[in-house]
């Protein structure tokens, strides 16, 4: 995504932008429905092996007679490339986004920090997991791809001066190529390795995904360089090579590793392969296809925003895509045709500092542009039918839930009893939390002193210690009460499921005390997502046999416990489902914060309903 035209050394390879056109169609296609394409989304790591393609072949061709001259003649090339679409585009989904949402603070600084390019650092410190479905209604979740991008752009031509490269010396060729093979190792090995224990650093921050771009950089020197290894390589048949990426768009996101390994690998070995009069050759220099590939940036920048105010509104049916497709092509061409080319071509002065700064100025208008509407319009343009407290997350408020400063400092304190009595115990993962305060509503009614929880998604609780603590003090009596979402997300997540069901049941034995297995709400998914928003609906409603469907293989794994002695199973679906359907909104509320689902205070409320259907019985048994 980073120049509408590929050159070598002057010489302009139209067959790149057909490339480029290829990647961005693979993300649109993933972004409407994963399903089609479930590893689509690879075509951004397509973008950042042509990004480094592109970028060290344009600083081949010119001449510089200094180092300032070079950095500043780079940056205002860049600036001038990137900023005047993505402004484009922030401004007007920002003023859109406050007609969405009451309260759209979290949204609205991801784009605040696209406009600087740290948006990934962002979506970082979020511990926001780009897979989930929380992202698909934050209209600059995909700007975290550019704020990569630009932090590679300040490193990048620095090791291309100093490696000799940029100022054409004897030897620059070769030391930048033994420099960036040496980096483009680590950064994989990187890669490879946070990913096991940390996705989201490895998946937003640059020095993981530096090895992507490095490696067009290789791919542009090597090509140049016409080594026996390279021309043994062009002698692949370019079909080949992408009859492979379309199937490894097909592969699932569990091994999305190996994926984007071979997804870079193969980029690389086309863009060696793709010669004149072969077929991929010929479809890629279409003049369609590389009309998609020079508007692959806009095309980028609004489809993803689309789709998620499409998530807000009007959803995804069979009436609704050519819609879509259409608004995406039309916004798309207009960025391009009016904003990016002219613009491109603009210059304000002959003095490229004079140039620069121009570009800094706009920028900074646009930013306090942006923090106005940040500041000034949030809530108070907002069209929707629910208030900011509709879609505010019950545990937020609780001070054992994960992300709370008891959970970081000192989880052990939220399973120390306060009481002599019996209590209630709640154990799992974010779900578990959705529970808490309906329980603390009715534990005195059913002769429950307290409810002890502690809801993680990473075993925490689970931790030597913590489940010390835990079997010290359950005494005979005591409930113990599991929760856990959708085991049907990753398979991680089912092990990790069963290993702490199996361990509450071994002290329900030792104890005598009882376990409740309760079954996960109707999950809205990704392609019914439930909107923070509904401008033309009131709330999706989700079939009870698709529901049901859903977590087919959840709820047989529950019940396999139950013919364990004092293991019992309760169904949510019997509270917020009815025989035929799961609403979201019930009477006028809005029940849940979000599609995964998580209830906000209305919805925890509506569960007390459950307890007072079901304890009775259970605790007869006692």
């Amino acid at each position: 995504m980073s120049e509408s035209k590929v050159e070598i050394k002057g010489r302009y390879r139209p067959e790149i932008d057909g490339l480029r056109a290829f990647a961005v169609v693979a993300v649109i296609i993933n972004h409407f429905n994963k399903d089609i394409l479930p590893s689509g989304y690879l075509g951004v790591d397509i973008f950042f092996v042509i990004s480094g393609y592109v970028i060290t072949s344009s600083l081949a061709g010119r001449e510089s007679k200094n180092f300032y001259n070079f950095i500043t003649g780079f940056y205002q090339r860049r600036l001038k490339r990137l900023l005047p679409a993505l402004i484009l585009f922030i401004l007007i989904t920002g003023l859109f986004l406050c007609t969405l949402h009451p309260n759209p603070t979290s949204l609205l600084r991801t784009g605040l920090t696209s406009l600087v390019g740290l948006s990934n650092l962002y979506l970082y410190k979020q511990s926001t997991d780009y897979f989930s479905e929380s992202t698909l209604l934050n209209p600059f979740t995909h700007t975290w791809s550019l704020g990569v991008e630009e932090q590679f752009y300040f490193l990048f031509p620095l090791l291309v001066w100093f490696t000799g490269f940029g100022k054409q010396s004897i030897n620059g060729r070769r030391n930048l190529l033994i420099v960036v093979i040496s980096l483009t190792i680590f950064s994989l090995i990187g890669f490879v390795s946070l990913y096991q224990i940390n996705q989201p650093a490895a998946y937003f921050l640059m020095p993981s995904r530096f090895w992507e771009m490095s490696t067009g950089c290789i791919v542009f020197l090597c090509i140049n360089n016409r080594s026996k290894f390279q021309n043994y390589l062009s002698k692949v048949p370019p079909i080949i090579i992408l009859c492979l990426m379309i199937w490894i768009f097909l592969f699932s996101i569990d091994n999305a590793v190996i994926s984007t390994i071979l997804i870079v690998f193969l980029s690389s070995l086309l863009i060696i392969c793709l010669k004149e009069n072969t077929l991929v050759f010929n479809f890629f220099t279409n003049r369609r296809i590389i009309n998609i590939g020079l508007m692959s940036y806009s095309l980028y920048l609004w489809h993803w925003g689309i789709l998620s105010f499409s998530r807000w509104t009007i959803g995804f049916h069979w009436w609704t895509y050519p819609l879509q497709i259409y608004t995406i092509y039309i916004l798309s061409y207009f960025s391009y045709k009016f904003i990016e080319t002219p613009i491109r071509k603009l210059s304000f002065s002959s003095n490229i500092l004079i140039n620069i700064l121009y570009s800094l100025a706009s920028l900074i208008i646009s930013i306090s542009m942006f923090f106005g509407i940040y500041k000034f319009l949030r809530g108070r343009i907002y069209l929707g039918n629910f208030s900011s407290t509709d879609f505010e997350y019950v545990q937020k408020s609780l001070p054992c839930e994960r992300k709370s400063p008891i959970y970081q400092t000192n989880p052990i304190q939220c399973l120390i009893k306060t009481k002599k009595g019996n209590v209630i115990w709640l154990f799992g993962n974010s779900h578990a939390s959705n529970l808490v305060n309906s329980l603390k509503s009715i534990n005195n009614k059913f002769g429950y002193e307290e409810v002890l929880y502690l809801t993680n998604p990473n075993k925490s609780w689970i931790r030597n210690d913590l489940f010390k603590k835990f079997s010290e003090q359950i005494t005979q009596g005591d409930l113990i009460i599991f929760s856990y979402r959708n085991i049907l997300v990753k398979n991680t997540n089912r092990v990790r499921m069963e290993q702490e069901i199996k361990r509450l049941i071994e002290i329900t034995k030792i104890s005598d005390s009882k376990l409740i297995l309760v079954n996960d709400l109707p999950s809205f998914g990704e392609t019914e997502f439930l909107p923070n928003f509904t401008l033309f609906r009131n709330g999706p409603v989700l079939t009870r046999k698709k529901a049901e469907m859903i977590r087919e293989e959840h709820t047989d794994l529950l019940k396999k416990y139950i013919d364990n002695k004092n293991v019992y199973y309760i169904d949510q679906f019997d509270i917020f489902c009815s025989s035929d359907n799961c609403p979201a909104v019930v009477d006028g509320n809005l029940l849940y914060a979000d599609g995964s689902p998580h209830l906000n205070e209305k919805g925890s409320i509506f569960l007390q309903d459950l307890w007072l259907r079901y304890l009775p019985e259970i605790i007869e048994k006692r």
